[in-house]
């Protein structure tokens, strides 16, 4: 009789139970639940720990999942503006990088369809968004930089090779720009002259372009003294040295103690260009005995192009 009250009490405990939403209760709350092996939730398996995005990882590092992984390739959708703010220090907030080189990836930032006006696909600027430093639209493809583009060593430019080349093309790359002064000063083919002064009119300008220094100098003399000068008149001080050829130049002089010249010789390999005048049949060098001594004398305005080595 008494194993009748025990089978008894037993059923109504297992219907007490299954009343009651299981052992757990019909809201079971777990604290530290160690699980050996795999747990599935409706039929679904919950990732491993280290396979989880946990909120310190927020604003700290991006994780990926490999092929094994259910979230991998997990589309987010954001239906209002993000505002990410990185607290911390350090020289970047992401770091995307490839491990297998045979493998490329990118970060790719597009529109969901293209448009003709196109629209900004990428904006860099300022905490009051006020001054763009840098901006990508799409439809028009248009790049445009608030501030200066710097290259990081000499040889970068920017390079036009995707256009037509004409026969003989070298180069499509246009890696130089400078513009800058210079002081031309006169010297002679030989010896050296015993003192020479300048007034406040010399000057020298240039800008390179590529490989091309178009320069401007203008000068005049207050006093000479040839002292054991002699030979041609040299213009010295151009700023790059000149390639292993010799271009002309143009001169416009007045005040000359002999002949005016009207032309000059960039000098092949060299910083320095020679000077010379017209004698109604031909050309000669300038000679330091045509320069005049006194004052305000040898005026002197030159222009020309060359070749940088």
């Amino acid at each position: 009789m008494v194993r009748k009250r025990q089978s008894c009490n037993v059923r109504r405990l297992e219907m007490t139970i299954k009343q009651q939403g299981g052992i757990f209760g019909r809201n079971p709350t777990f604290n530290d639940v160690d699980v050996e092996g795999s747990l599935t939730v409706g039929g679904s398996a919950i990732p491993a720990p280290a396979d989880t995005l946990t909120s310190s990882d927020i604003g700290v590092t991006v994780q990926g999942y490999d092929a094994d992984t259910a979230k991998r390739d997990t589309a987010q959708t954001f239906t209002a503006k993000q505002d990410f703010v990185f607290a911390g220090g350090g020289n970047y907030v992401a770091q995307f990088q490839n491990t297998t080189a045979a493998t490329p990836y990118a970060v790719s930032i597009k529109d969901a369809a293209s448009s003709s006006n196109g629209y900004p696909l990428l904006i860099i600027s300022n905490s009051a968004g006020s001054d763009i430093y840098f901006r990508v639209d799409s439809g028009t493809s248009d790049i445009t930089a608030g501030k200066n583009i710097r290259f990081l060593s000499s040889g970068l430019g920017i390079d036009f090779s995707a256009t037509s080349d004409a026969a003989g093309s070298t180069s499509e790359l246009f890696d130089d720009y400078e513009e800058g002064t210079f002081t031309p000063t006169i010297t002679s083919g030989a010896g050296s002259f015993s003192s020479i002064t300048y007034d406040n009119a010399r000057s020298g300008r240039y800008t390179k372009v590529g490989n091309l220094v178009h320069f401007q100098i203008k000068m005049r003399t207050d006093a000479i003294s040839v002292g054991t000068a002699s030979g041609a008149v040299v213009i010295n001080g151009l700023p790059f040295t000149s390639a292993n050829e010799q271009t002309s130049c143009s001169v416009y002089s007045q005040d000359m103690g002999g002949e005016s010249p009207i032309t000059g010789q960039v000098q092949n390999s060299d910083t320095v260009l020679v000077v010379y005048y017209y004698s109604g049949t031909s050309y000669s060098i300038l000679d330091v005995t045509d320069l005049a001594t006194g004052g305000n004398s040898n005026y002197m305005f030159i222009t020309g192009t060359y070749t940088a080595a």
